[in-house]
Formats: structure tokens, sequence, C-alpha cells
């Protein structure tokens, strides 16, 4: 009996009973287990079983007839284990789901209990508000990755848009900036020796962007890009001639090639025609902003005949055409 009694003694100053509440190191313990001391060990939960793949030692939540949620060790090999926080309502403790997972090398997984991308593997939607910040400045490669689709929306999202950014890398969904125009040289012209012709007031039939001015037949470039532009020359003489036609792309009011014209339009012995002789000549200029781009025929004779440059309403007008690549 002293035996006993002193077992019940011992019992009783370690575990303290108040109003139902069970209170190791507390003599008022204020929830049904509350464990109070000054040291930083205040629970441990040990299964003695070997670790291995799949071991677990779990912590579980219970509400009523269901389960609730949990939190497990759980072993990943003989000395592996990831943390494992489940959530679910389930009268099973079997049922309870994993959502967070945290490796022993860090990694991340919700809800993908073997992450193995990055330090956070996602498999699923997710939904970060405000904003989320990616930084990838302390070695090489991507900030971000993706494998999958993307749907950018909030940004002026739109049916045909494309994706761009201003100045300081803020992303925006855009309409195309589609550039493109076609023009003829408003009426037909005749160009004797050794003169130059720049086509002005000029009939428009396409002008997408609003970036040619048919008044001075000059094209504006909208934005820095590589632009392709063509001249169709059509030409006819009133008798014999030997004759030389040159038709130029002028830049900012320059020869852009140097004083050599770049486009040798026709150079042959030529006899008077119904129909006009018709060639076109293309070429592509890098431009910047603002740039200014026109034409204009240069002509050189051997004999002193005039060179008829067929425009307005015709069926081959001479014509200025270019768009953005």
């Amino acid at each position: 009996m002293k035996y006993f009694s002193l077992v019940l003694i011992m019992v009783s100053t370690a575990f303290t009973g108040y109003a139902q509440n069970i209170g190791i190191g507390t003599a008022l313990p204020t929830v049904k287990l509350h464990v109070q001391t000054t040291d930083t060990a205040l629970l441990q939960l040990e299964n003695t079983a070997s670790l291995s793949l799949s071991s677990n030692n779990g912590l579980y939540f219970k509400n009523g007839s269901f389960y609730t949620g949990a939190l497990k060790a759980i072993g990943n090999g003989v000395n592996t284990a990831r943390l494992g926080l489940f959530t679910y309502a389930d009268a099973s403790a079997n049922g309870l789901k994993e959502r967070l997972s945290i490796l022993d090398h860090g990694l991340v997984g919700i809800n993908n209990a073997n992450p193995t991308a990055g330090q956070l593997h996602v498999t699923s939607n997710v939904n970060i508000r405000p904003a989320a910040y990616f930084d990838n400045s302390n070695g090489g490669g991507k900030a971000l990755g993706v494998n999958g689709g993307v749907q950018l929306s909030g940004i002026g999202e739109g049916a045909g848009k494309v994706l761009t950014s201003d100045a300081a890398g803020n992303a925006s969904w855009q309409a195309p900036n589609v550039v493109a125009f076609r023009a003829s040289i408003g009426a037909s012209h005749t160009l004797m020796k050794n003169t130059t012709y720049s086509p002005t007031n000029m009939i428009i039939m396409l002008n997408e962007g609003s970036a040619f001015n048919a008044t001075n037949g000059e094209f504006t470039a909208p934005v820095a890009g590589v632009y392709q532009f063509s001249i169709r020359t059509s030409i006819t003489l009133p008798e014999d001639g030997n004759v030389l036609l040159i038709a130029e792309l002028l830049l900012n009011g320059a020869d852009f090639n140097g004083a050599t014209s770049p486009y040798s339009i026709a150079q042959a012995n030529s006899v008077a025609a119904t129909f006009p002789e018709t060639k076109e000549v293309s070429y592509s200029l890098k431009l910047v902003a603002g740039d200014k781009v026109r034409m204009i025929y240069r002509s050189s004779f051997i004999s002193q005949v005039g060179l008829h440059l067929w425009g307005g309403p015709v069926n081959f007008p001479c014509m200025f055409s270019g768009f953005k690549l």
C-alpha cells in the first residue's frame, strides 16, 4: 500500500485536474489539455517503428463524426521524410487529402506530395492576389518558366490582340499595329529628258494605320521596325526612243543608298504602244519612328522623247505601296 500511495502522489504532482481540464506543468489548465513549461520542448510525438517509405506520425483533427484535418510527418525513404498538411471532411481518417507537402531539401508542393521543379511545385490552378513577383537576379536562367498555356487577363485582352510592353516592361494587350498602304499617282505624267518627278496628290487604295500622306506622297513610320516598299511603274513612249528610267526611294529626303540610284526600272529601245510596259521593284528598310519615305522618278534619255507615266483611274497606274513586316 505504501508503494501504491507513492505512485499516486507522484502522478498528482505531474498532472493537475481543474474543472475537467488537465494541466501539465500548470495548476490552472484553461483547455482540456494545457502543457506549460519554461523549456521549448513541450510535446514530442514518436513512432517507434523505423523510418521507411510511407511510415508516418500524425496529429488528427475531428469534428463530430468527421475528420477535418491532420498534420503528418511521412517517410519518403529510410532517411528522408516530408511534412504533410491534410484537409477535407471525411468520416474516415484515410479520406483526408494531402494539400501541402514540405520535403527535407525545402521543396514545397501544393497538391503534389513529391515536388521536383523549383522551390514551389503546384499541381492545380493558382490565384495570387494582389500580385506575384519573381526574382532571378542571383543567377542565370529564367525567372519564370511555363510549360503549357498561359492566360493573361485584366490588361486589355481581346480577340486578335497581341501582347506588348511599354518602356518600363509593363505588358498589355493591344490591337495589332497593322501598317500598310497602296496608292497610285493621281494623273498620268510625261517625264522629259534629265528630269525628276516626285508624285503628289496620289489616289489612296489602302491606308491601314493612316501613315501615308496622299497629298505629298510621303510615308511616315509610326513605329520602329522593318518595312517592305514596292514601286510599280507603267510606261509608254510616244515614238522610238532609247531611254533609262530610275525609280528610287528617298529616306528623310535623301538617297539612302548613296549617289547611285538602286532601282533600274527600264532601259530598252521602246516603241509607241497602246498598253504600257509594267515593271515592279521592292526594297526592305529598317526604320525608326518618324522616318519618312517617298518615291521619285529620274529620267535620262539619249533622244528627246517624252516618257509617259500612267496614272489616275486607268488599268495600269504607277503605284507606290508598303507595309510593316
